[in-house]
């Protein structure tokens, strides 16, 4: 609201507008909420949702959908213990501002008639609207925005880290002379357990602060749920891609097992120009729970991982219990051979497209989408190169008597050879 910032309109900004309002309204996560959705469509098949409505009071939330007309056709109604066990869900207390929420309003109107217009016209709706949150957030603290620049924040908590650990070192402040020596270790082991307390309070309150306001925008684009990625039948005819007179929806992982020359045929048989390929899922697609380590936390961040990979790659393997980390690792030596790296321009990538992935599936990926999976892409490198940069303060131990086996051990394992001093 401070920047005034008017975003052109875009499939994925429409659902991250309603998504908010879901937020805003319930103080539930939306996912919930679309959820008491789902439900109600599977009891009124072939029913739409053009209007629903969220009410809410101390003990109970309220769904009621609506017809064309904006009559209530159906109300699921779920108490805050419900909530919690059925989601596991606790509702935030918190109210937003009756102006947060006209201005919310007002953002899913535009983007709704622009929506409408477009549609309207024939026009393809773009998928993302284009605009980088460097937009939100400023590269310097010259630029004027309530949010506060997050290459800032860590400067200025290094500083005061800094000036914390210094002053641990020092001991903190004087001690008198008339105390006992054993009074003076005393007093300096509470100076010092006080710094290291301020330390951390220091870095939990980085971390909860105004940096998770960043981090929280920019891993919300990676954690998206479903979305539909559209496969055009040729590459050479690209102008009908979204000129759609029938959908055939398949789960992505029926491609695991195909590759380039057999998804062609599908593609042939559609009754419209596209197939479109669902994004979901990762881990309760591909493992049974018996195989999974332990529930993760970032699948839908895996699922695009994964359709990436195989999009360019037929054979993709994975660890049960690093997933995602283990698709990063081979999506990376798959960019490697085609020279792609953290610093390849997007507008070059998708440019150079066809080129690029030629012969793979993701050339059939419709000219509309292929900014976004560009963005994944990078993403997912930039997030790999973070990892292994990590990894590089990591140190590793090995314990054991003499002639056991560690040199062996390490050199198997890491590729190092041991010398002995």
């Amino acid at each position: 609201m401070s920047a005034k910032l008017h975003p052109p309109m875009s499939q994925l900004m429409a659902i991250g507008f309603l998504k908010a309002q879901h937020r805003i309204y319930s103080g539930i996560s939306p996912d919930v909420i679309c959820d008491i959705l789902h439900k109600v469509v599977k009891q009124f098949p072939g029913f739409c949702l053009p209007w629903y409505n969220i009410t809410k009071d101390s003990n109970m939330m309220t769904v009621t959908v609506k017809n064309e007309e904006k009559s209530p056709i159906t109300a699921t109604s779920l108490n805050w213990e419900k909530l919690k066990e059925e989601y596991s869900e606790v509702p935030s207390q918190h109210v937003t501002p009756v102006e947060v929420q006209r201005y919310m309003q007002q953002l899913q109107f535009e983007s709704a008639a622009q929506e409408k217009a477009a549609m309207k016209q024939g026009d393809p709706v773009n998928v993302i609207c284009g605009l980088n949150i460097a937009q939100l957030y400023p590269v310097t603290t010259q630029q004027v925005s309530t949010l506060k620049s997050p290459l800032d924040i860590l400067k200025l908590g290094k500083r005061k880290l800094d000036s914390l650990a210094r002053a641990a070192q020092e001991g903190g402040a004087p001690v008198k002379r008339f105390s006992s020596p054993k009074t003076q270790h005393s007093k300096k082991e509470n100076l010092s357990s006080l710094q290291n307390i301020l330390m951390l309070k220091t870095v939990n309150e980085i971390q909860q602060g105004d940096l998770a306001i960043c981090t929280s925008l920019l891993g919300g684009f990676m954690e998206q749920q479903e979305i539909d990625i559209p496969l055009v039948k040729s590459r050479r005819d690209r102008s009908k891609a979204l000129s759609l007179s029938g959908r055939a929806s398949v789960g992505v992982w029926a491609l695991s097992s195909l590759d380039y020359s057999a998804i062609q045929p599908i593609l042939a048989r559609c009754h419209g120009n596209q197939l479109l390929v669902k994004i979901e899922n990762y881990v309760k697609a591909i493992f049974t729970q018996k195989a999974m380590v332990s529930e993760a936390n970032d699948n839908q961040y895996a699922a695009k991982l994964q359709f990436i990979v195989q999009g360019m790659e037929k054979t993709v393997t994975c660890n049960t219990q690093y997933i995602s980390y283990s698709l990063e690792r081979q999506l990376s030596e798959l960019c490697e051979d085609r020279n792609i790296d953290t610093h390849f321009p997007l507008d070059r990538l998708v440019g150079q497209w066809g080129k690029l992935f030629e012969d793979n599936i993701l050339s059939l990926v419709a000219i509309s989408h292929r900014s976004l999976i560009a963005r994944w892409l990078k993403w997912a490198l930039m997030v790999h190169h973070l990892r292994e940069e990590l990894a590089r303060y990591t140190a590793v131990g090995v314990v054991g008597l003499v002639n056991s086996g560690k040199s062996r051990l390490v050199n198997t394992l890491f590729g190092i050879k041991v010398s002995s001093l």
